[in-house]
Order: structure tokens, then sequence, then C-alpha cells
């Protein structure tokens, strides 16, 4: 069949117009996509979440029925960073790493990419935060906020030292930011460089006097120096300027109970877990008050709440399991050594505690055994304990 030339012309001006009206028609799907990506920001902007991602995602489906990959990668990125703060990490990080793939010189991904690892918190999402903040600072090198990043990444995962350095930098830049003295003095105690916590939490209370946290970083320095006295000073003003700082009476109950005046202790911890009824750290140090008092009762009680709010809370086991030793009911307390040696296996103390279990038991055999494995373990038993061993047995080792 032959096609003359009016039939030609006119298939011409059929593709003619098809390729116009697929021109026009992703043109309107370009001009819909930004138009979806503006509402997505403007709604973030106002704090409605859930509607800036429903118009990120209508801004994501046109843009990638149009194949505009400039604004699919702003969609993306726009939804990851509504997603990271609604703490929705997974879904924060997919869409972040699309738009860096899509734009990697997309700066900002990077930035909220390392806050969604550094909220996910495991040793890889950590590493994964470290490397998208160190992207972040190579490109702005003034970005106080991935220096910030940075720094709490490191401190999480151990690496104090690094995480000053990052502070430091950050400080370079905001040398008056309370928040950051703060921060880099908690660094410094974790890693016993006192006095440097001690030089910035106080320059933090000359900027503001008023402000509660730099007396508790000031006064946990001073507790490591083993300063109690001043220690208390300052968590007396910390509690004074908040009265309701359930954390501030635990650090003071601390102080006291180092200097020995467990009743004290036991008063202020009390009084946090009034205010704080969910306190870990409370419910423990108030057990170890009361076992320093020889109330074993309440000491195990203690240890029990402490343990219901965090099974994993091995020493809460092993000190409730010396507890029931000391009442001689070994039964209880075997138990709670063999979980903290099942939740602790590279810790030498439930070994040790549990060798004078067995020692209480006349189990020679089993009581060396554990001494044996305790000290494979780096750590090594109260001398007091060994020497019992020792004359008991009838052997040495």
């Amino acid at each position: 069949m032959k096609t003359g030339r009016a039939g030609l012309v006119l298939v011409a001006v059929m593709v003619g117009a098809t390729s116009l009206a697929y021109f026009d028609w992703t043109l309107g799907a370009e001009r819909r996509a930004r138009t979806w990506l503006r509402s997505g920001i403007a709604a973030a902007g106002r704090g409605d979440l859930g509607r800036a991602v429903a118009d990120y995602t209508r801004a994501i489906d046109m843009a990638e029925a149009a194949g505009v990959e400039p604004t699919l990668a702003q969609a993306y990125f726009g939804r990851g960073q509504v997603e990271d703060r609604s703490g929705n990490y997974e879904a924060a990080i997919r869409d972040c790493t699309e738009a860096l793939r899509l734009k990697d010189n997309l700066v900002d991904a990077h930035l909220t990419l390392a806050s969604a690892h550094a909220h996910r918190g495991d040793a890889g999402d950590l590493t994964a935060a470290v490397q998208n903040y160190y992207e972040v600072i190579q490109s702005r090198p003034d970005c106080v906020e991935a220096y910030v990043g940075r720094a709490e990444a490191y401190a999480r995962d151990g690496g104090y030292e690094f995480a000053i350095g990052d502070f430091t930098s950050a400080l370079e830049r905001e040398p008056d930011r309370i928040d950051l003295l703060c921060r880099r003095a908690k660094a410094y105690t974790e890693i016993g460089h006192y006095d440097e916590a001690i030089a910035d939490a106080t320059r933090a209370i000359q900027l503001n006097p008023q402000a509660t946290e730099p007396y508790s970083r000031r006064a946990a320095a001073y507790y490591g120096q083993g300063d109690f006295d001043a220690a208390i000073r300052d968590d007396n003003k910390a509690i004074s300027l908040e009265p309701g700082n359930a954390a501030a009476y635990n650090d003071r109950a601390m102080a006291y109970h180092a200097k020995g005046a467990n009743a004290t202790a036991i008063r202020d911890l009390t009084l946090a877990l009034e205010l704080k009824p969910d306190f870990v750290e409370a419910w423990y140090n108030r057990a170890n008050a009361y076992a320093d008092r020889s109330e074993d009762e309440a000491a195990i009680a203690d240890y029990a709440q402490a343990i219901s709010l965090k099974p994993d809370f091995v020493q809460a086991y092993c000190n409730r399991g010396a507890a029931y030793l000391r009442l001689k009911r070994y039964d209880e307390a075997m138990a709670d050594f063999a979980k903290a040696i099942t939740l602790g296996p590279g810790l030498a103390e439930p070994h040790f505690k549990r060798a004078e279990l067995y020692l209480a038991r006349k189990d020679y055999d089993h009581a060396w055994a554990d001494v044996h494995r305790g000290r494979r373990l780096g750590g090594d038993p109260d001398p007091g304990f060994l020497q019992r061993l020792v004359d008991e047995s009838g052997r040495t080792e």
C-alpha cells in the first residue's frame, strides 16, 4: 500500500502534534513538581510535617515523571529532612542517600544524613555520621552545626579527644556558646582532664550565672578530682536555680555518698526519685547507699527497680547478688551472678563475686575456677577474700 504526499504530511502533523503534547505534558509535570516542592518546604517551615511528607512525595512523583533530576534531588532531600525531624531515621537515610545519588554536591543532604545516622546510633551509624559531617566540613569549613554533630558522634563512640577537637573548632567560631562549653567540659571530665573541664564550666557560668548546667558540669569535674565539698556547693547552686532538677539531686547524693554520708545521700536520691520515678541511676545509687549501711533488704528492692527499668544492667545484677550473698540467700545470689556473667562476658567482677559464693559453700574447686576466669579477663580479686580462699582450701592456686 502506497502512502501519498498528503498522507505523509498528515503523519508528520500527527507526530508533531504528539511531540508537542508530550512536551506540554512534561513541562506541566515539571511545573507541578516545583509547586509541590514549594508547598512541602512551606509545610515543613510551619511544622506540619505530615503534610510536608505528602507534598514532597507528590513532588517526587511529578519530577520522576518529568525526568527533572535537580527538582527530584531537592524533593528527596526535603522529605528526608522532614523524616529526620519526625524520628523516621531509616526513611531519612534512604531519601538523603537517593538525593546525593542524583546530586552529589547537595551539602545539606550530607548534614541530614549525618543527623539521621547519629540518631540511630549504633557503631556503623556513628561512623557514617562522622563521614557525612566530614563531607559537610570540607565544603563549609565554618559550619558550626557540623563540628558539633561530629563531636557528639565521636563522644558517643568514646572518642572524647576527637570530640574535644571538634567542640574547640565550633567554639573558635562561636566562642560564647554556653552549651558548647558545657559539652566540652563533659568530654574533658570523661578523660580525666578536670582542670580544663572546670575552666570551661566557669567560663559558662561567667557568661550566664543563672544557667543550671554549667554548675552541674563543674560539680562533676570537682567530683572527679575528689573535691566533694566543692561538688556539693555547685550542686546546691544548680538545685537552687532549678529545684525540680532530679539529676542535680542524684549528683549531690553521689558526692555525699563518696564522703560516707549515706543517710544524706539516700535523702537526696529519694527526692530525685520523687521527681523522676523512672530514674535508673538514682534507684541504683540509692541501692548502693543502702548496701553501705548494711540495709540489704532495702538495697535488693532498689536494685530490682533498677533492673526492671534496665534489664541488661550488669552491675545491678552483680551488686544485688552480693546483697543476697550477705544475707546467705545463696540460690538467689547464684542466679544474679550467672545473669551478670551472661550479660557481661568480658567482666571480671561477676566471676570474683561468684567465687565468694562458692567459698561460702566450701566449693573450693569452683571458687578457684572463677578466680582464674576473672584474672584472665584482666581483674584482680579482693586480697582479703583471696587469703581466705587460700587458708580454707589449703591451696595457693
